[in-house]
This record gives C-alpha cells, structure tokens and sequence, in this order.
C-alpha cells in the first residue's frame, strides 16, 4: 500500500538508462528533504511505501516514472536517497500537473525546483 503523499523530483536525462537496467538506484540532491524524510518515516510506521516521482532535469512537462523510496538520509546540506522498483511511464502519460500539491493545487508545468511534496496521484495506485 502506498502512502498518502510521494515526493516529485528531477533527474539527469543520462542517468535515466541505468533505471532501465537496474530498477533503481541512488542519487544525492543538494537541498535538505526534512519534510521527505518525516513523510518515509510515516509510511513505514504505517506499513506503507513511499512513491518518488521523476521528472528530466533537462525538460519541464511529461513525467517520466516512479519508483519506491528505500533510504532517505539527511545532513547539513545535502539529502541522499535511494529506491527500487522503477516503472517508466508510457510516453507523456501523465504530465507534472497530474500531481497536487499538499494544498491541492496542481503542480505546474515550469516548477524547476528539484523537489516537492505531493499528494500520491491516483494512477499510481491503480497501477
């Protein structure tokens, strides 16, 4: 079962293939996912996953998977995450505006911060 809310990031188009091949992986933002952080803690004490949702860093618009979040670990400055079990979405299936904010308003198309809280979207549960 999935958590209420998933995290909307960005990715390097070239780190993309690895997904493919691996199904996860890892990565290192440089912002502080406190809030991210706290919301896997729920989950997990709630017996849920916590889905992660990519966008290319390098293309507003279509989103291009998801995936389950694993590990996320904090310091001073930096968030390192990991996940699995990433799942591509079919061609411009579903555009960053499908997601919702916490306060229920889409996220729009030219929001270029790498990361946002959002509620879990509907076709990530059906799926």
């Amino acid at each position: 079962m999935l958590s209420d809310y998933c995290i909307y990031t960005i990715r390097d188009s070239a780190k993309f293939g690895e997904l493919d091949k691996n199904g996860g992986g890892n990565d290192t933002e440089h912002k502080r996912w406190v809030a991210g952080k706290r919301l896997l803690e729920e989950a997990e004490g709630e017996g849920k996953r916590l889905p992660i949702v990519f966008a290319r860093a390098q293309r507003a618009g279509a989103l291009l998977g998801w995936a389950l979040v694993d590990k996320i670990i904090v310091d001073n400055k930096d968030t390192e995450y990991s996940f699995s079990a990433f799942q591509r979405f079919e061609k411009h299936a579903h555009l960053k505006s499908s997601l919702k904010k916490r306060d229920g308003k889409p996220l729009d198309e030219n929001f270029i911060r790498p990361y946002a809280i959002c509620r879990t979207p509907a076709y990530l549960r059906e799926g």
